[in-house]
């Protein structure tokens, strides 16, 4: 994701084959440059893991994410300890939950670990929290993965404390969880589901997300010339990098209308949560900003981000600053902000975003609730100079969280930005990818029976591996 990650650009592109980045004397180290090199090493490891093993498969000695609901689910590698452990969960299950294994398990090359067995219900969303499955129905359980970023506002440890709490170095972390799809009809199998597995993904996560052109804003070529200026003509005073990021997700000429919201600096103003008053219109800030350009002032706009939130997406409120108080570090909005109940040490974040109202007739931006209005094939005004374009396509799904980067550069008074025939290019997300793994098809009756196995998805490889997974499993490893 990148976001509240304070770097210069993100410069890695998978079309440029490099292999990778060389260190020169003498020259100037950037950011950049070091993070391309983990990118193209990253990529260069679970494009091998792919090809090697398949889209999602875990070792056969070690294999997490299986699904438990009996004693006889149970197979020969779980070590005694484990075993014991296990069995007592299985006794005491409820007849709406099941059991996820733990072990190891690689999806599209990314490695999940999960640490311990764990009851499905007090991992779950909202929808089966604390309960389980109780609804009546054929469900196909699936491991839904994906990265983020992890700073010293989300993990104080990060911090050093030997040069004063300094914050330092990013992290992405793999966050992966369970999740189950109702099917239509009772499944005989994988390939025969109702809906299909590949309609199951486009609903998850849809091929066509949007399209973005990024410019400056030109100037009239007459007028450029008499005044001696370029066309490109970015105005802001520092060199940034802009991310657009989609608030509310949909289809263009739907209700509710996708929006979007951005961020000068890539989210970086952002602050740990001491407190949130029971109107939750005062927030009280652990800290304070260092100067103004990094702070929080009436009028703007913001928002508070939990676990909650990051883990099942969606759009919070975007409410506009009414009163600040540096000396208390508080501020008050004109909008509750309403939060999930996040569990314990977990981290609350309330980020600043830049955009502001316009003139949608001159190409200014549209708020409601907070959020900029999308509109296709029409140039929207950020601010200085930068003008975004979301491409019209009647494919396009934008989902919530979908983001772009872009760098804006003082001494070209430019952004950098891929062009195509001389124009911006239209360009899809630059995340945030999901990746999915089926791992059962389970039933529940409709006479108040518990949760039954169908049949287990789980591939393993390694010794026995394929006496141990349905082929059909192999099909889907082949065509993702």
């Amino acid at each position: 994701m990148m976001k509240n990650v304070d770097i210069s650009r993100d410069s890695f592109d998978p079309a440029n084959g490099f292999s990778r980045v060389i260190w020169q004397q003498g020259r100037v180290q950037l950011d950049a440059d070091l993070n391309e090199q983990a990118s193209i090493m990253l990529r260069t490891l679970r494009t091998m893991m792919i090809d090697l093993t398949g889209r999602y498969g875990g070792p056969f000695a070690a294999c997490g994410f299986r699904v438990l609901l009996t004693e006889e689910d149970l197979v020969e590698e779980v070590v005694a300890q484990d075993r014991d452990e296990v069995v007592v969960m299985l006794r005491q299950l409820e007849r709406t939950d099941l059991i996820i294994s733990k072990g190891r398990y690689y999806v599209d090359g990314i490695l999940c670990e999960n640490d311990r067995f764990l009851h499905y219900s007090q991992h779950a969303g909202a929808e089966h929290r604390g309960r389980g499955i109780e609804a009546a129905g054929c469900y196909l359980v699936y491991l839904d993965v994906w990265e983020r970023e992890v700073t010293a506002l989300d993990d104080e440890a990060m911090s050093e404390v030997a040069l004063g709490g300094a914050d330092t170095a990013a992290r992405m972390r793999v966050v992966w969880q369970v999740r189950t799809a109702t099917l239509r009809e009772r499944a005989r199998g994988f390939m025969n589901m109702n809906p299909p597995w590949p309609e199951l993904l486009a609903g998850w996560q849809n091929r066509h997300r949007g399209a973005l052109r990024v410019r400056a804003r030109e100037v009239d070529s007459q007028s450029a010339a008499g005044m001696g200026e370029a066309r490109a003509t970015y105005r802001g005073p520092e060199n940034q990098l802009y991310r657009i990021e989609i608030h509310q997700g949909g289809k263009s000429g739907e209700r509710p209308r996708p929006s979007f919201k951005f961020s000068r600096d890539n989210g970086v103003v952002a602050f740990r949560v001491e407190s949130l008053a029971e109107d939750c219109l005062t927030v009280t800030l652990r800290e304070w900003a260092r100067d103004e350009t990094m702070g929080i002032a009436v009028g703007q706009i913001v928002e508070l981000v939990d676990e909650e939130r990051l883990l099942h997406g969606g759009a919070g409120a975007l409410p506009k600053v009414v009163w600040v108080d540096p000396a208390s570090r508080q501020i008050k909005v004109d909008t509750a902000l309403r939060k999930h109940a996040s569990r314990e040490g977990e981290a609350l974040i309330l980020r600043r975003w830049d955009q502001q109202p316009g003139e949608p007739r001159k190409g200014g931006l549209e708020l409601v609730d907070g959020a900029a209005q999308i509109v296709e094939d029409e140039w929207l005004a950020l601010e200085d100079g930068i003008e975004v374009m979301f491409e019209r396509s009647p494919t396009h799904v934008y989902r919530s969280g979908d983001y772009w980067l872009v760098a804006a550069r003082v001494a070209t008074g430019d952004v950098i930005w891929p062009q195509h025939g001389g124009e911006p290019a239209a360009l899809p997300p630059q995340g945030v990818e999901h990746h999915y793994a089926p791992l059962a098809l389970v039933e529940v009756g409709s006479e108040g029976d518990g949760v039954k196995m169908i049949l287990p998805l789980t591939r393993c490889f390694g010794r026995h591996a394929v006496d141990n997974v349905p082929d059909e499993v192999f099909v889907f490893s082949e065509h993702g």
